[in-house]
């Protein structure tokens, strides 16, 4: 009897795209556990979450507002880089993918440089939430969210630019008192 080498089957492109893919599937996975920026607050505060969703996960960190509930972040199920309840997670943690993941999936970035874009970002993100507070002298918390600090710091930043704006104005207006402007 004849043993065939592997030349002597024909590899489909289906077969070599669906080799890409369980690469690519596992890839992702190996970079959502590294990130996992989306569960730690470090990208968003909360997430609204299904009443079925929150009856599987009565001990999560929730508010109600007009009848939405609001898990907060950083996810209270979110567990040394893993999620702790990933079989019953909401139905938007189990379809969100970051744009990163995305173009991990289909290639257009390579496993190494999405890592390092993750790393990058966690960095420049701790630096934030580390200076932010001193920066602009308000008090530390305790759970940093980013998202939440970066617009706190917007909207003092706003008004701390409509003061000076307005003593602008006021300069402007002294020193050019009886002058045609």
């Amino acid at each position: 009897m004849q043993q065939n080498s592997l030349n002597d089957f024909d590899i489909h492109d289906w077969q070599e795209k669906s080799t890409f893919e369980n690469n690519s599937a596992i890839q992702s996975s190996q970079l959502c556990l590294e990130c996992g920026m989306c569960c730690t607050g470090l990208i968003f505060s909360h997430v609204s979450i299904s009443h079925n969703a929150f009856s599987r996960l009565p001990t999560a960190n929730v508010k109600t507002v007009d009848d939405t509930i609001k898990m907060s972040f950083p996810c209270s199920f979110f567990k040394e880089g893993c999620c702790s309840v990933y079989e019953v997670r909401p139905k938007k943690c189990q379809s969100y993918s970051c744009y990163l993941l995305e173009n991990l999936i289909k290639g257009e970035v390579s496993f190494s440089n999405a890592s390092k874009t993750i790393n990058i970002a966690k960095s420049q993100a701790l630096w934030l939430l580390t200076n932010i507070p001193s920066i602009l002298n308000i008090p530390k918390k305790n759970s940093p969210n980013l998202r939440d600090e970066l617009y706190f710091a917007y909207k003092k930043f706003i008004v701390r630019l409509d003061k000076f704006n307005t003593l602008l104005q006021r300069i402007y207006l002294i020193t050019n008192k009886g002058k045609d402007v």
